[in-house]
């Protein structure tokens, strides 16, 4: 029997006052930091053209430790997608196993708005 791996939780960073795909949080399944950063690079995560005064669009991943983890996003929402600055729409969340979804929450908190997702 192998494993279960842990999960990796990657937050887009607006560096340059903008976001970009593939989504705004990534979450892998990985053994380490490593392989969880080349696991969000082969879905589109990349911290080329990030803005030097910003810093990197992709902060480091932390460690989905417990179901009390909480994802909180702080933009407005539309039909579960959310918007860029540039017109396109990518998910809230992308790379994490169905079947492990239930192992943290999403939580909207934005000026005088709050909603789960």
């Amino acid at each position: 029997m192998s494993e279960i791996k842990k999960l990796w939780h990657f937050r887009q960073n607006n560096s340059g006052g903008f976001y970009t795909g593939p989504a705004y949080n990534i979450i892998v399944e990985a053994d380490g930091p490593n392989e969880a950063w080349m696991k969000a690079e082969e879905l589109g995560a990349s911290n080329e053209n990030s803005c030097s005064c910003c810093g990197d669009r992709w902060h480091l991943p932390e460690e989905i430790e417990s179901r009390d983890y909480i994802i909180y996003l702080d933009m407005a929402i539309e039909d579960s997608t959310y918007t860029s600055r540039t017109g396109g729409k990518f998910p809230l969340v992308l790379g994490c196993p169905d079947w492990r979804r239930g192992e943290f929450r999403v939580s909207m908190e934005f000026e005088n708005f709050s909603k789960n997702a």
